[in-house]
């Protein structure tokens, strides 16, 4: 007879308020680093999702087109500890 196998259970850290904050902070700073501020529609819009992430600690996932800046910005918000925010700005042509 052979030795049973136990599965492991893996616990779920999930990202406190205050690192939701920082992190959130450091991609906003790098956002108007790079000229994209609040005068731009879709930076708003970033803005306040962002706002409800960091109130309600849900995953967030979408894109969102910057007008006049032939933009799209695509964004990943998750709730786990170990994975950090993903900000993606792809160049259309359309926008």
């Amino acid at each position: 007879m052979g030795k049973k196998k136990t599965k492991k259970v893996k616990t779920i850290v999930l990202k406190s308020k205050t690192d939701r904050v920082i992190e959130v902070i450091r991609v906003i700073k790098k956002l108007r680093n790079l000229g994209l501020d609040d005068k731009f529609e879709g930076i708003k819009e970033f803005n306040k999702i962002t706002r409800e992430y960091i109130d309600d600690g849900e995953s967030r996932q979408g894109k969102i087109k910057i007008i006049g800046t032939k933009r799209i910005l695509e964004y990943i918000l998750p709730k786990r500890k170990n994975t950090e925010i993903t900000i993606n700005l792809k160049y259309s042509s359309d926008v």
